[in-house]
């Protein structure tokens, strides 16, 4: 997975000439939106929705999940529980950046391909 990210980083980043035209891009076309505290619930993506889902979905990932739940009591002490999992974190990192980064990657390359404003399809479904 990481080595997808990756050949995606890098074809994009070869075909703009360095992540400054990509972040250029995604800033213009409003997908780098850092600090909009809407309290409404039905938008996309707000620091209430990201905070208040991120906890719910990582909780019920990493709390009470059976696989992963198993894996802490499998551990020999409480410290190497913790141990593995921010050494988990890590991972998760990396690969939550490298996807980040591919998906904007992706959208400074086809920023301008929309087939439904270009009447190529006659319905939403049909992309």
């Amino acid at each position: 997975m990481i080595g997808g990210f990756l050949a995606v980083i890098g074809r994009t980043v070869v075909i703009k000439g360095g992540f400054g035209p990509i972040i250029d891009d995604a800033r213009r076309g409003g997908r780098l939106r850092y600090w909009d505290f809407d309290p409404n619930p039905l938008q996309r993506h707000t620091f209430w929705t990201v905070v208040v889902g991120g906890t719910f979905t990582w909780l019920g990932i990493y709390g009470v999940n059976q696989s992963q739940v198993q894996r802490y009591v499998a551990c020999r002490t409480r410290l190497h529980g913790k141990l593995s999992l921010y050494l988990n974190l890590v991972g998760l990192w990396i690969t939550l950046s490298s996807a980040v980064m591919s998906g904007l990657s992706m959208y400074s390359i086809y920023k301008d391909c929309d087939p439904w404003t270009a009447k190529f399809v006659s319905a939403p479904d049909q992309v």
